[in-house]
């Protein structure tokens, strides 16, 4: 039996990886798997793997996605075009990618405006279907000769107010006033 020489290679990746990365490398032939425990004594080795500097990337990275994500609704929703279920997303090109990279921080403050007007005119049309349910309380008054906001006349004194329709009208008679004090739980 010969003994072979083995070239070594030391490879970090995600441990969600690590079947897939494994199942390939044993295509290749033998493979001498070490635990990473080994390799964390040495100080160069322990730098690579502190995971701070890539989670900082990472929250940073999904922040902004999230940003992305949230626009992209907003479009979706005064978007005229209909989208299959199916259609793939295109593939950039290494040139488009880069372009991507130079105008991030452009994209990401348009991204930044549409959240912001969107948020507006969601406040917007909380305020216009607020004053349109006042409108349609109020729509009943409008034929009535009086003033709301006036309780007397040179001959009479009145009390503008509303019965609810399943409440009988005959109970009200001329010179009664019918004061029926009830709370709703």
């Amino acid at each position: 039996m010969a003994i072979v020489k083995m070239k070594k290679v030391t490879v970090i990746a995600m441990a969600e990886d690590k079947k897939a990365l494994l199942d390939d490398l044993m295509w290749l032939s033998a493979v001498d798997v070490n635990p990473l425990s080994e390799k964390l004594s040495d100080e160069e080795w322990s730098s690579l793997a502190n995971c701070d500097d890539l989670r900082d990337y990472s929250d940073g990275i999904s922040d902004k996605l999230s940003l992305l994500e949230r626009t992209l609704k907003i479009y979706r929703r005064y978007s005229k075009e209909k989208r299959s279920f199916f259609t793939p997303y295109p593939v950039l090109t290494r040139a488009e990618f880069e372009t991507f990279s130079e105008t991030e921080s452009e994209l990401l403050a348009n991204a930044e405006n549409a959240i912001k007007a969107n948020s507006e005119l969601d406040t917007i049309t909380a305020e216009e279907n607020r004053l349109d349910a006042l409108r349609q309380r109020l729509l009943p008054w409008q034929r009535l000769p009086l003033r709301l906001n006036d309780t007397f006349s040179d001959k009479a004194t009145y009390f503008i107010g509303s019965l609810p329709l399943k409440k009988d009208i005959s109970s009200v008679t001329e010179g009664e006033l019918v004061f029926d004090e009830t709370t709703e739980k």
